[in-house]
C-alpha cells in the first residue's frame, strides 16, 4: 500500500474483530447487546475517476436491547512485528476513509430482532495512485449511561468489516496491475535430531525424528497490490515420488508485509465421532503411517502470482530419520523375546491344555 509507514506481516485470518471493548468502568445490563453483519469482507477492483456501490445488512439479535450504531471508518494495516491489525492514519491524498458516503448516513438505530440494509458507495478521484488501500468499516454501539450497572467492567460490542480495495494502473495498453511475490523462506516444524544434520547430505533443515507434519513459509508480498494466495506444497522421497501434497491456504497478501503462514502437508485423522477401538486403531495406523518416513526428503513451495506467467518456487532439503519410535518397537520386541525364551515352553504346555480342555480331549480334573 502506498503512503503508509511500512511494517512488515500479514494476516486476514481475522477478518471479523468482533467482541468486547473492556473499559474500566461499570458492569453491563443483565440484557445482552449484539448484531452481526451478512458481509465481513470486501475485496473490491475499480480505476481511479470511478465510483463502486454495494448494501451490507445489519441485523440486531432478537434478544438483544434497543441498540443504536455509529460506523466509524479507519485505514488499517498489520503491526510489524506481528499480525495483529492495527488502525493508522494516512495523508490526506491517500486517505480512503474519505472515498465513502453513506445513503442513510453512519448512524442508525436497530429494534430487537431488525434488519437494516446500509447502501454505500466508494468514490475514487482521479488522481488516486494506484495500490491497495486498506479500510475498516467499523460498527460500533452507541449506548447511554442507563443500559449500564454501577459496577464491573463495560463491555461494549463492536464488528468490523475490512475492506480490500484495488485501484489498477491504466495505460493505453489496458490494465497493468503490478503483482509480485517472494518465499523468503520454507522450513519443516518438528523435533530434530542433534547433530546428525552437520554429516548427512541433503540435509539444510536438519534431521527430523518423525515424518515432518507441517511446514512454515514466509512469503512477501513486494508488489502494490494485494492478492489472495493459491498454489501448492509437496514433499518428495529420494526417488522423485511425491508423498505428500497440499495446496496453499487461501490468505490474503498485503503489499509490503511478510506472513508467516503455518502448512500441514500430514493431517491426522478425525476420530471424534468413532468408537474407542476405532479411534484407538486409526491413532496407531497414523502413528505407524509417519514414522515409516525415512532417508531425505525435499519440500518443495510454489506460489501463483497474479499476472505472472512463472510462479515463485522455494525449496528445502531435510532428512527424516524416526529412530525413537522404531528403538522403542525394537526394545519391546526383544523384550517379549526373552520372555518368551525364558517362559515360552510353560506357557506353551498351558495352552495345549487349555486348548485340549477346550475340544473335551480330556476331562479337567476335580
Amino acid at each position: 500500500m502506498q503512503g503508509y509507514a511500512g511494517k512488515n506481516s500479514l494476516i486476514v485470518g481475522a477478518s471479523i474483530v468482533l467482541g468486547a471493548l473492556i473499559l474500566l468502568a461499570p458492569q453491563a445490563h443483565a440484557q445482552s447487546i449484539g448484531f452481526s453483519v451478512s458481509k465481513n469482507i470486501f475485496d473490491i477492483e475499480t480505476p481511479a475517476g470511478t465510483s463502486y456501490s454495494d448494501t451490507v445488512v445489519v441485523l440486531n439479535n432478537p434478544e438483544s436491547l434497543v441498540t443504536p450504531i455509529h460506523i466509524e471508518l479507519a485505514m488499517w494495516n498489520l503491526a510489524e512485528d506481528s499480525e495483529d491489525i492495527e488502525f493508522i492514519t494516512a495523508e490526506p491524498a491517500l486517505n480512503a476513509t474519505t472515498w465513502f458516503t453513506f445513503d442513510d448516513g453512519r448512524d442508525l438505530i436497530l429494534e430487537p430482532g431488525e434488519e437494516r440494509e446500509l447502501d454505500f458507495e466508494i468514490n475514487i478521484p482521479a488522481d488516486t495512485p494506484p495500490g491497495s488501500y486498506l479500510v475498516a468499516m467499523r460498527f460500533q454501539s452507541v449506548l447511554p449511561e442507563y443500559y449500564f450497572e454501577n459496577e464491573g467492567p463495560r463491555f461494549i460490542p463492536e464488528l468490523d468489516i475490512l475492506l480490500f480495495i484495488r485501484v489498477p494502473l491504466l495505460t493505453l495498453e489496458g490494465d497493468q496491475s503490478l503483482y509480485s511475490a517472494q518465499i523468503d523462506s520454507l522450513s519443516p516444524n518438528g523435533d530434530k535430531v542433534p547433530i546428525v544434520q552437520y554429516i548427512l547430505p541433503k540435509a539444510d533443515a536438519g534431521v527430523f525424528d518423525a515424518a515432518v507434519e507441517k511446514l512454515l513459509a514466509e512469503i512477501r508480498n513486494d508488489g502494490i497490490y494485494h492478492f489472495k494466495m493459491s498454489g501448492t506444497i509437496e514433499i518428495n522421497n529420494i526417488f522423485g515420488r511425491t508423498v505428500a501434497s497440499r495446496a496453499l491456504p487461501g490468505r490474503i497478501l498485503i503489499p509490503n508485509r511478510t506472513r508467516s503462514i503455518e502448512i500441514p502437508v500430514l493431517t491426522s485423522p478425525d476420530v471424534s465421532d468413532l468408537s474407542f477401538f476405532e479411534r484407538a486403531f486409526k491413532s496407531m495406523a497414523y502413528k505407524l503411517r509417519t514414522n515409516t518416513y525415512f532417508g531425505p526428503y525435499n519440500a518443495v513451495a510454489i506460489l501463483s502470482v497474479p499476472e505472472n506467467d512463472l510462479p515463485v518456487v522455494k525449496s528445502v532439503s531435510f532428512w527424516v530419520i524416526p529412530w525413537q519410535f522404531w528403538l522403542t518397537l525394537a526394545v519391546i520386541i526383544v523384550g517379549g523375546l526373552m520372555i518368551f525364551r525364558r517362559f515360552g515352553h510353560k506357557l506353551i504346555g498351558r495352552f495345549r491344555l487349555f486348548i485340549k480342555i477346550l475340544i473335551g480331549r480330556i476331562k479337567p480334573s476335580l
